[in-house]
């Protein structure tokens, strides 16, 4: 950034202050927050109201079982913000799990901190923060917190307050990304995870490319249309939590098939098992995203560790178009084909140390080829 933040680690277990809270003990109290001067969600900005209490949001809302990461974005003429978050049980890194991009009002041009802005410690899961910019501004910030990671609180510096937020250009298409662990903002691999890629992952490329800066991110490692990753729960499950309604209406729906999925890591998790999983899901994706919101899907990954056939393509395939033809406008369903007969997409795909999540350089990769087979389908359904 031009005026680069500086950044500043507080001393653990210190008093931490929340704007609207009954005590400034450490941990205490709750943040609560209404539009139109904070907007607080899971995965994107859709939501202009919300409550978190304590740690975050609960279970229920998809806090911690649904979705990516916890995002915050507020306007004021602060130079500077300090927050106070829980890391997160997946992403205890040395390098804090967060993605800053700063808006200039006047300007309107929008710069992400560089991971050197970032400095830190191997302290204790619960982190604080403070970001500061050389003098006083208008200026949105928007920060993006890595895999379940969760806000306790922020404040501003004395003096400075917050500023009513402009409304969403209607020109943004709103998008909603449903997938496993693949779709997590910072996960690279297991073994080396590098904490700079929260809002670099495919899921976040893929989005932007279409002109969505913040789309919702509903995805968590382990899970599919089959297997639930114990208490994160499968795709379907999610949906009961209300994932697929709670941001309003979409431009674009996607979820994708999952190798966590795959027959060989569960018997029961055979073809005519995951063509159900399917069906019945999108089927209720449909019926919660009603015309003119486009749905797309696609087929499993590969990794050194595990690979999909062309089969499991095909089946996937079958039961989102028997979805799409049963549907009152099935052209709105577009199917994604990047198998190995179609746009190939993982042809040389290079794994981390892990052997099943890629490295850094693929999520870009990844991102265009899906991207591209996107773009192709759409205009194809355009004429």
């Amino acid at each position: 950034m031009s005026t680069a933040p500086t950044f500043t680690l507080g001393a653990a277990n210190t008093a931490s202050s929340l704007r609207t809270a009954s005590t400034t003990s450490y941990g205490g109290g709750q943040l609560d927050v209404t539009s139109p001067k904070v907007q607080i969600s899971s995965g994107g900005f859709a939501l202009s109201t919300n409550k978190f209490v304590g740690a975050g949001m609960s279970n229920g809302q998809g806090g911690l079982r649904g979705t990516a990461a916890m995002q915050m974005r507020i306007r004021t003429m602060s130079p500077s913000i300090d927050i106070c978050y829980f890391e997160g049980v997946e992403q205890q890194q040395t390098n804090p799990g967060i993605a800053l991009y700063i808006t200039d009002v006047a300007t309107g041009v929008r710069q992400r901190a560089q991971l050197n802005d970032y400095r830190s410690n191997d302290s204790a899961a619960w982190r604080y923060l403070r970001f500061d910019l050389p003098s006083a501004a208008d200026r949105i910030w928007e920060l993006s917190f890595d895999a379940t990671a969760s806000l306790r609180s922020f404040n501003l510096a004395p003096g400075y307050d917050l500023v009513d937020l402009p409304a969403t250009p209607a020109s943004q298409p709103k998008i909603q990304f449903v997938w496993d662990s693949y779709g997590e903002p910072g996960v690279v691999s297991q073994a080396s995870v590098a904490t700079d890629m929260v809002k670099k992952g495919v899921l976040s490329q893929f989005a932007e490319k279409f002109g969505c800066p913040n789309p919702q991110i509903n995805a968590r490692g382990g899970t599919g249309f089959l297997n639930p990753a114990n208490t994160l729960g499968t795709y379907a499950t999610r949906r009961g939590y209300g994932d697929t309604t709670r941001y309003g209406q979409q431009d674009l729906f996607a979820a994708g098939v999952s190798l966590n999925d795959d027959v060989g890591l569960n018997a029961a998790y055979t073809d005519s098992a995951l063509s159900d999983a399917m069906k019945s899901y999108f089927q209720g994706v449909a019926a919660d995203q009603p015309s003119p919101t486009i749905i797309m899907g696609w087929g499993p990954q590969t990794s050194v560790n595990r690979a999909a056939n062309q089969t499991r393509w095909n089946v996937a395939k079958a039961a989102f178009l028997s979805v799409a033809a049963a549907d009152a406008a099935p052209s709105r369903f577009v199917w994604l084909d990047g198998s190995p007969s179609g746009d190939d997409w993982f042809n040389g795909v290079v794994d981390g140390p892990d052997n099943t999540h890629m490295v850094r350089a693929w999520h870009d990769t990844l991102s265009t080829r899906m991207a591209n087979t996107a773009y192709n389908a759409l205009v194809a359904i355009a004429g």
